[in-house]
């Protein structure tokens, strides 16, 4: 019995050792291996990202589009003013326009720049959009006093 034991014992402790010695050979890392982690890894971000520019500028050509509507029913409601209130909403309206206007330069600019630029690009054009609702609920408020 106690030999069986042992046998079984030396058989058990072959077998470990023999699945140890394949199990470092699997482990090895070549470079083949190591490209195609990257080169995977740099297609996933790469559509990531591209997923991301394409919402974002999907989403801004849907606010320019939105703004754009609301700056030609601004333009109709000015003409049905008059005096003092119109100039003041002229003055709005310019302004709306104006910031449209860099706005849509600055989604060029963004679509133009190098990858480094783009973040701070990201934050002018967030800051942009700002200051557009901004003059339009401004606009708005404006009117309502009509």
């Amino acid at each position: 019995m106690k030999t069986t034991i042992k046998l079984f014992a030396v058989m058990l402790s072959a077998i470990f050792l023999f699945a140890c010695a394949g199990q470092q050979e699997k482990d090895k890392t070549t470079k083949d291996d190591v490209k195609k982690e990257a080169k995977e890894a740099y297609e996933t971000t790469k559509s990531y990202l591209e997923d991301q520019f394409d919402e974002m500028m999907n989403d801004l050509e849907a606010f320019k589009s939105k703004t754009d509507e609301k700056i030609a029913e601004f333009k109709k409601d000015v003409e049905n003013v008059e005096g003092e209130l119109k100039e003041r909403l002229d003055k709005r309206l310019k302004d709306i326009e104006q910031k449209s206007t860099e706005l849509n330069d600055k989604v060029k600019e963004y679509q133009e720049a190098a990858d480094d630029k783009k973040e701070e690009i990201k934050g002018d054009i967030k800051k942009l959009r700002k200051a557009l609702d901004e003059s339009v609920e401004k606009f708005n408020e404006e009117m309502e006093e009509e």
